[in-house]
């Protein structure tokens, strides 16, 4: 057995974050009356998406994206509501935690892990949203310790958040683990540079444009058991 520790990414890779978001997109925007369509729901993916980048790449502070993203949102979009953009953010916050979309294979993959390896859940989501995706899928059993970006203090990729979940997960050799990812910046480039090896999952099987190259690919969940 070459790994006995699994750093396993959760949006993206073990949860649909993007069914997720669909869901508290259109609930959220109805629950204001604020109309909204698939094309809206499109944008709002993609600045959102940069946000995340931006705190990643540590422009931007975890309380910012979280306090202005609804603001600047509708301001480029040119929405007015009748509330404040902090009731949005909210009220989103409340639906999103409440989906907890399994990928295909997630729930086959964390079974067949579980009492073989360590399994570490690695994640930038919020606290509170995690926690409860993890309890109400019924996937929380599957995973010996959490590292959640939140309650260390940092955020994948910057080696502080690897070093905590060293400690966190109990890591004495880093070739013996292996970090689990769909974001070639958070989790290839994050886990890589901080001297693990990586399995960049990538089920669209999209050409690889990231900073550094990951030891693994695959385009399956069940994939990764002949790897480790």
């Amino acid at each position: 057995m070459k790994y006995n520790t699994v750093l396993l990414d959760l949006d993206g890779t073990i949860f649909d974050f993007h069914a997720a978001q669909r869901q508290a997109f259109f609930e959220t925007f109805a629950h204001f009356g604020i109309a909204a369509d698939e094309a809206l729901l499109s944008r709002y993916d993609k600045f959102n998406d940069s946000l995340w980048q931006m705190l990643e790449r540590g422009e931007i502070t975890r309380a910012q994206l979280f306090g202005s993203r609804f603001k600047l949102f509708f301001e480029q979009e040119g929405i007015t509501v009748n509330v404040a953009p902090s009731e949005v953010q909210t009220r989103y916050m409340q639906a999103l935690s409440s989906g907890h979309f399994l990928i295909d294979g997630a729930l086959d993959l964390l079974k067949s892990l579980h009492g073989k390896y360590k399994v570490c859940a690695i994640t930038n989501g919020v606290s509170m949203t995690q926690r409860k995706r993890l309890t109400d899928s019924g996937t929380s059993e599957y995973f010996d310790k959490l590292v959640i970006s939140e309650e260390v203090g940092f955020e994948k990729p910057d080696p502080r958040y690897f070093e905590e979940a060293m400690h966190i997960c109990e890591i004495e050799d880093k070739s013996r683990a292996i970090v689990v990812g769909d974001s070639l910046n958070a989790d290839i480039f994050g886990g890589g540079s901080f001297g693990f090896d990586t399995c960049w999952y990538n089920p669209k099987e999209k050409l690889f444009n990231g900073k550094l190259a990951p030891t693994y690919t695959i385009s399956a969940l069940s994939a990764l058991n002949d790897i480790i």
